[in-house]
């Protein structure tokens, strides 16, 4: 089946988190449903959803945001797009770590905050973020920045990602996160009660590993390899966890 075109979009400033990655590997845990803080751990979990029809690809509706992990997006996107449809929206400040020329044709184009006002003028125009949460079976988050966490957590709906994290449809489809920060932004003591929040709403977080981050830091901190990430959207859409 030929992938179905997206709508028109844009995307929202996003501050940074420091998180990239490039020493020592740690195996990625993935957690959701529920219970849960900011630390390591292990589990599973999966929303009561069901899966996509079998007629045709699913379909996983990519956010990057403001991480120096999107730098890994052309990876992801590509482990991604090998069993699903993608579409991709982006953060402003995610758009500082990559070209989207960069990633695979198949995930292009990259939508941001400026398509969304673009796409509606009048009263019966498209609304760009409820047009694609109606297209996507999955939503993956990865990087999810410290910011959007805190977005997520909270509810706010102030760009084109925090508004379709807002407007997700929780326990009916289900949401991969998978946050990057500095290991003492993920140690902060507010950061536990945000990933609760989210695991609350039904997110499946796929918790970020150890290694020596961009700034030099060492520790937890860095988005979980993007195969691990892409396998465990897999694992949501599909049934059978991860």
């Amino acid at each position: 089946l030929h992938p179905t075109p997206p709508p028109a979009v844009p995307t929202l400033s996003d501050t940074h988190s420091c998180g990239a990655e490039t020493a020592p590997d740690g195996r990625a845990a993935v957690k959701g449903g529920g219970g849960g803080g900011g630390g390591g751990g292990t589990g599973t979990a999966a929303a009561a959803t069901q899966p996509p029809p079998t007629s045709r690809r699913p379909r996983v509706l990519l956010a990057l945001t403001g991480s120096v992990a999107s730098l890994k997006a052309p990876e992801l996107a590509s482990a991604l797009a090998a069993w699903a449809d993608v579409r991709t929206i982006a953060t402003e400040s995610a758009l500082h770590f990559f070209a989207p020329s960069d990633l695979p044709p198949a995930a292009q184009p990259v939508l941001r905050d400026a398509d969304e006002w673009s796409a509606w003028a009048a009263r019966g125009d498209p609304v760009l973020h409820i047009d694609l949460r109606r297209w996507a079976d999955v939503l993956v988050v990865a990087p999810l920045s410290a910011h959007t966490l805190a977005k997520a957590a909270a509810g706010l709906a102030d760009g084109l990602v925090s508004t379709v994290l807002r407007a997700w449809e929780w326990g009916a489809k289900p949401a991969v996160l998978a946050p990057a920060m500095n290991t003492a932004m993920w140690a902060h003591p507010c950061t536990a009660g945000q990933v609760a929040a989210v695991e609350g709403f039904g997110a499946v977080v796929v918790r970020p590993i150890v290694k020596t981050l961009a700034c030099g830091d060492e520790g937890v901190g860095a988005m979980a390899e993007p195969l691990s990430v892409s396998e465990a959207a897999r694992g949501v859409v599909l049934g059978g966890g991860r």
